[in-house]
């Protein structure tokens, strides 16, 4: 754990040394806040809810848990001190969990600036802070699906756009199987296998104030899955 420790320190240090974690919390804030409080304003009759924040949010993260990670260990292979870190008394879970976790800090910190929103809101009316709860839970379970995603795309490359691109895209084919038109071509008895699948339908479960141990179920094996993924392309890399 201690390595896992160091990792986590020097990791975190340097996101905060750079502009990706700011240019990540500012971009990830003003799009959350813009499209939700516009939604909420917008309406007819204006209700304190969170309801369009929780409906956006989740694809904007689909951006900006990749973008986090992007770097972490295509930068490495390309300045060729992943080698050197290997080389080290180091674990690849080590690594990769110290990594992860740095990322998870980032976006943490992010999600905790934007309760200035639900706090602006609730001066507007009675908000139902059960929910709220519950979407920013949800949040918080997507983001770190969407960043272990990253972190696996990134364990693929030497380059950061590269790993970016296909980690976003993975997280986005992921989003939309929940969409009903997306799977209208299916057979119906394969369509409730596939919108499980869907990083959207357990967002929604949660964002509802429903905690269902089949959610989390879900957001922790592919958090777990894409985890594993990276540590074999480290072993690999390792053994060749």
């Amino acid at each position: 754990m201690s390595k896992t420790w160091t990792i986590y320190k020097r990791e975190l240090g340097e996101y905060f040394y750079s502009p990706v974690a700011y240019a990540a919390i500012v971009i990830l804030l003003f799009y959350m806040g813009w499209k939700g409080l516009n939604l909420i304003l917008e309406a007819a009759q204006p209700e304190a809810n969170m309801r369009p924040f929780f409906a956006f949010s989740p694809w904007i993260l689909s951006f900006v848990g990749p973008a986090l990670t992007m770097h972490l260990i295509s930068e490495e292979k390309g300045r060729g001190t992943m080698s050197l870190l290997l080389s080290m008394p180091l674990t690849d879970w080590a690594v990769v969990l110290g990594k992860y976790l740095a990322a998870l800090t980032v976006l943490t910190a992010a999600l905790v600036l934007s309760l200035a929103y639900p706090i602006t809101i609730a001066a507007m009316g009675n908000l139902d802070w059960g929910v709220t709860v519950g979407g920013y839970l949800g949040l918080l379970f997507m983001g770190a699906c969407t960043l272990a995603i990253g972190l696996m795309t990134s364990s693929w490359t030497k380059s950061q756009f590269l790993a970016f691109i296909i980690g976003a895209f993975s997280c986005l084919m992921l989003w939309e199987l929940g969409n009903p038109q997306t799977l209208m071509w299916l057979p119906s008895s394969l369509v409730g296998f596939f919108q499980y699948l869907a990083l959207g339908t357990h967002m929604k479960n949660i964002s509802k104030g429903v905690l269902d141990t089949r959610d989390f179920i879900y957001y922790l094996s592919i958090i777990g899955a894409s985890l594993l993924l990276a540590v074999q392309s480290l072993e690999s890399r390792r053994w060749r």
